[in-house]
């Protein structure tokens, strides 16, 4: 990118981990005044971003250097996420599967889940300055707005690259700042009949025409409709004339039933003589018009539509000030985060969080006292008290990870074979083990990763093994 861009005589790339990086070798003796990150994940932090740029600070960059992005704000919003009848059976069995002590990647708009609150936010952090942002241990309220049982949270983040723009991994239905986009929609289209309604008061007829909603041109070879007809034309010159403030009222109503989602405009076919580009909902084909762009009638629904109701008005409102297009999907996602304990809410309550920062990590629980515990599965109970007395499912899942994690610390000194070569004798014999080859070879590559990665001399201080081995989201 630098070389197709001629900026190699001005920046200098440098293939080494930013951890490790020192002044007078990879960069020069002044330092840097300038850094440009990407390094979060779903939930912000799960890549140890603020301690990287603590070892940038101490080692490579000067004082009062610029941090893009220089602020960042976490939401979160509750949800009910679970399993009931599926083509009539029920599995509402396979929620206790869900719970995790971490959270997980995910896009909220392709998954079913229902919104039982207001976005609210979490933490907020600066990366300029000697700014913070909040303690280890904050109190979130958030106010319900649906009843359902409350079991899990979304969680998202905006980036502030400077004082002015911003951008956000919230689900399609949120904007920035926590702001539902349905709210925004419906307080702009208050605001625009509010004006319409002055300006009939008034006299102008330049805000109503903003309103007033286009007729679409008769589609090319398209049947004439009823209402076009002559024998149509004479029972419409009989009707009582209107005046223009009242043909403008009509037409702010019938605006507010577009918003509303009762009337729809949408074009079923457009005449196009040679294929212009994909249009999305519409299909390049021959059909009964002629060749053109045809309405897609298989093309799935829109799951945010389908999980948000109040989501159903972004078409009508696309247009109107204070509402934003839409965004394309970021890599990042949302995280998912299941609770500790499930709560029955109804709209109007007050639920209020513990958001407690765990290392880089932000965890949320309920107040003590509040809710039933969640089912888990079997390996994920643990009893407490030692080795001696705990559950033998999870001290199973819980031996092999010391097992992996001495492996790990001894695989250095190279006095043991590889786990390669140890993993590809039981990946031969999978069949006669009566194993399963897929899951694995996934095992054996995970493991083959790690031990590339704890073998290299230059090993980042601030990797973490959760970071290298979480499965991404999305693959471009």
């Amino acid at each position: 990118a630098v070389a197709a861009n001629d900026l190699g005589g001005r920046v200098s790339v440098v293939h080494r981990d930013a951890g490790l990086i020192e002044r007078g070798h990879e960069v020069r003796r002044l330092g840097a005044n300038i850094v440009l990150a990407d390094f979060f994940d779903a939930g912000l932090f799960g890549n140890n971003f603020p301690y990287i740029l603590e070892l940038l600070k101490k080692r490579v960059l000067q004082p009062n250097t610029t941090v893009v992005p220089s602020a960042a704000t976490m939401y979160c919003m509750g949800l009910e996420v679970a399993t009931g009848t599926v083509c009539g059976f029920e599995f509402s069995a396979f929620d206790q599967f869900r719970w995790d002590k971490g959270y997980e990647a995910c896009y909220l708009d392709d998954m079913p889940h229902k919104v039982l609150t207001k976005p609210a936010q979490a933490f907020e952090y600066f990366f300029e300055g000697v700014r913070k942002g909040q303690q280890r241990d904050h109190l979130v309220k958030l106010e319900t707005t649906a009843a359902g049982t409350l079991n899990a949270l979304a969680i998202w983040f905006d980036l502030h690259l400077d004082e002015e723009e911003s951008i956000t991994t919230a689900p399609s239905y949120v904007g920035l700042h926590g702001c539902l986009l349905a709210e925004k929609i419906a307080a702009a289209f208050e605001r625009n009949q509010q004006s319409a309604v002055d300006g009939v008061d008034s006299g102008h007829s330049t805000s109503l025409e903003t309103l007033q909603p286009r007729e679409d041109p008769q589609p090319y070879g398209a049947a004439a409709s009823p209402s076009a007809s002559p024998a149509a034309l004479p029972a419409a010159a009989n009707g009582p004339p209107q005046s223009n403030a009242q043909s403008r009222l009509a037409a702010l109503k019938q605006r507010r039933k577009l918003a509303a989602g009762h009337v729809n405009l949408h074009r079923s076919f457009y005449p196009a003589l040679a294929f212009g580009g994909a249009r999305p909902g519409y299909i390049f084909a021959h059909g009964q018009h002629g060749v053109g762009y045809y309405q897609d009638t298989q093309a799935p629904p829109d799951p945010v539509k389908d999980s948000c109701p109040g989501s159903q008005q972004g078409d009508a409102g696309a247009g109107l000030p204070g509402t934003e297009r839409p965004r394309p999907k970021h890599y990042w996602g949302q995280a998912l985060q299941y609770l500790d304990r499930s709560l029955q809410v109804e709209p109007g309550q007050k639920v209020m969080l513990l958001a407690k920062r765990d290392g880089p990590t932000v965890r949320f629980n309920l107040r003590a006292g509040k809710g039933e515990w969640v089912d888990r599965a079997p390996w994920k109970v643990e009893w407490g008290g030692g080795a001696s007395v705990e559950n033998p499912h999870f001290q199973r899942v819980h031996y092999c990870e010391l097992l992996v994690r001495d492996f790990l610390m001894r695989v250095k000194s190279q006095r043991f074979p590889t786990i390669e070569k140890d993993l590809k004798m039981v990946l031969a014999h999978c069949g006669s083990l009566f194993l399963d080859p897929a899951a694995l070879s996934e095992i054996y590559h995970e493991m083959v990763v790690l031990e590339r990665i704890h073998t290299t001399p230059e090993f980042s201080p601030g990797a973490s093994i959760e970071a290298m081995t979480c499965r991404p989201l999305c693959l471009h």
